[in-house]
Order: structure tokens, then C-alpha cells, then sequence
């Protein structure tokens, strides 16, 4: 999607610019387009913004340019890795997450803020079906039990941990838009295995299941207890 996006925001530039090169008298291929202006090259004085040449004039409408970019995909591998550590309350059952290191190859970045956010939103959502966010359904009737938010719990932005997101950029892929590659399922991906580790590191039990319950941590801890 993000190749075939910079194809059809190739094909629109140059629609802008072949409608500014009849402005300032000259060729489409003569003009370079920065930041929002359209100016000469041989003279960079001149020129106009991209508002200017976009807008309408009098007799002559608004310009509608469309780009189109039709790209089929490449095989592209991003990595991820996650660091975690977690406070586990060993009367109650409940795990805490407290800080999470997460680390992501995504090729190039094209934009970092988004990126950031959407490893720290897979997070948001990772913590919740690795701990909190169980669907139970009635077997007798196949009705859900917990189909609102009351129920079902969610974490919110106050749940949320300490995330320090690393971000690398040292296998860039030819086949995506500057070098870039996926970000979106890795993040949701590597939190749950991480949790459940640090889980492990902390009281010695190991689960294999989603979600990590208090009910499962203080059962699992009161066996262990049998088996010591």
C-alpha cells in the first residue's frame, strides 16, 4: 500500500506541476515543487504555492488532480523484540506491567511519530488479551457474559507502563516505499510471550494461555506450593 501510494502522490505532483508550469510560462519539467512552493529552477524567485496554483481564478475552477499507483507486493520480513518487566502481586494475583523496551526493525521510517504510536497501541492491545480481555461465552445458551466494557476489561490510557520504544532501521526493504516495511502486527505480536516470560522470571510458573488471570496466577501459585 505505501509503494503504491508514493506512485499515485508521483503521478498527482506531476499533475500540479504541468498546471503551474502554464503559470509561470514554462515547462512542467523545469519547475521543482519543496515544502509547498513551486518555483523555476533556473530562477527560483519565481515562483508560487501550491495554494496559488491549485486555486481557482476567475472563469477557471478549482483544479482536481487524481493520482493512481498500482503496486502488488513483495515478501517483506520485519523484527521485533520486547523487553518487559512486571510486578506480580502474589496475594491478589494481579500483574502489573511496568516498563516495556520494545524494539523494532521497520526498514525506514518514514514517519515516527506514527510508528512509535503504533507499536505503543499493539502494546496497549497486547496487554490486554495477554492479561485482562477474555470473550466468555455461555455454552448452554451462546450467549456472551460479558459483552459490554464493565465486563469486559480493556486497558486504558491509566494501565498504560513506561515504554521506551527503540526504533531500527537496519534492514531497509527495496520493495517498500523508501525502504520501509510493516509495523503493524509486530508490536501485538511480541508483547504477550514477553509478559508471560516476565511472568515466569518473576514467580517460576510458566503459562501458556491468554488471558493470564489473577484466578490462573494464584491457582498455578498454590500448586506450585503442593508440588514444593
Amino acid at each position: 500500500m505505501g509503494s503504491a501510494t508514493r506512485m499515485a502522490a508521483a503521478e498527482a505532483r506531476a499533475g500540479i506541476l504541468k498546471r503551474a508550469a502554464g503559470m509561470l510560462e514554462t515547462t512542467a519539467d523545469a519547475l521543482d515543487m519543496v515544502e509547498g512552493r513551486i518555483y523555476r529552477r533556473d530562477n527560483p524567485d519565481q515562483g508560487l504555492t501550491v495554494a496559488e496554483a491549485m486555486g481557482p481564478k476567475p472563469g477557471i475552477p478549482s483544479a482536481n488532480i487524481l493520482g493512481r499507483g498500482t503496486y502488488e507486493p513483495t515478501k517483506s520480513y520485519s523484527f521485533a523484540a520486547h523487553f518487559v518487566e512486571v510486578s506480580v502481586d502474589t496475594e491478589t494475583g494481579l500483574v502489573t506491567v511496568d516498563r516495556v523496551v520494545p524494539v523494532h526493525d521497520v526498514g525506514k521510517v518514514i514517519h515516527p511519530i506514527a510508528a512509535a504510536g503504533q507499536i505503543e497501541g499493539g502494546i496497549q492491545q497486547g496487554i490486554g488479551h495477554t492479561l485482562t480481555e477474555d470473550y466468555i461465552i455461555d455454552t448452554r445458551t451462546d450467549r456472551s457474559l460479558n459483552a459490554g466494557l464493565v465486563d469486559y476489561k480493556m486497558p486504558l490510557s491509566m494501565d498504560m507502563p513506561d515504554i521506551d520504544t527503540v526504533i531500527l532501521e537496519a534492514a531497509p526493504d527495496p520493495g517498500g516505499p523508501w525502504g520501509a516495511k510493516g509495523v503493524g502486527e509486530d508490536p501485538i505480536i511480541a508483547i504477550g510471550p514477553a509478559i508471560s516470560n516476565a511472568i515466569f522470571d518473576a514467580i517460576g510458573v510458566r503459562f501458556r494461555h491468554y488471558p493470564i488471570t489473577p484466578e490462573d496466577i494464584l491457582n498455578a501459585l498454590a500448586e506450585k506450593e503442593r508440588q514444593s
